[in-house]
């Protein structure tokens, strides 16, 4: 995965959720405030040793991560520059801002599932991309991979993530240059 990351300059920073459920097996907290400071956290300990640029974070979830993705995007537009948000689905509903910021404008979304997947994860991810869009103004691809029932990976994830990430970097930072590395959390 790294591989393609290096292809956009991109560090992938991956940890575990913030709850540990004892079996070997993590959960996020679905409580925004909660989850965005253990990223911050997270990402504040590793840029310590990795120069890492804060300012061009890309979210990246399947399924409950998928939904603390979008909803920390959302909430905390100046601190993610978008998120990718992969057959969203968890225990709460979800909790992406009601309110228009304008640095939503700035944000880019991909909102991706399999169309024959259970039809809550369908509904969600559709649901998710509508909000991003006209709630927030943000720019958003939605795509239903057509054949596919299972709860899983797009199936072209590993090729199309650079691209999907180029593009969230290159709408927020369209006149920025950096000599840091940006990061993307959590998976």
């Amino acid at each position: 995965m790294q591989a393609h990351a290096d292809e956009i300059g991109a560090v992938i920073v991956g940890f575990p959720a913030t709850t540990d459920l004892g079996d070997d097996t993590q959960q996020w907290s679905e409580e925004p405030v909660a989850d965005h400071a253990y990223i911050q956290y997270r990402l504040s300990i590793i840029s310590k040793s990795i120069p890492l640029d804060l300012e061009r974070v890309v979210l990246f979830g399947f399924s409950q991560g998928a939904m603390v993705a979008g909803d920390l995007a959302s909430l905390y537009p100046d601190s993610y520059s978008g998120a990718i948000l992969m057959s969203p689905g968890g225990i709460g509903m979800p909790m992406a801002s009601e309110k228009r910021l304008t640095s939503h404008s700035s944000q880019r979304y991909f909102c991706f599932c399999g169309a024959e997947e259970h039809p809550g994860n369908v509904e969600l991810t559709k649901a998710y991309a509508q909000h991003f869009r006209s709630v927030l103004g943000a720019e958003v691809t939605l795509k239903l991979y057509p054949g596919i029932d299972q709860h899983t990976r797009p199936p072209d994830f590993m090729e199309k993530f650079p691209d999907w990430a180029s593009e969230i970097l290159k709408k927020e930072n369209q006149n920025q240059s950096s000599h840091t590395t940006p990061a993307s959390a959590p998976r």
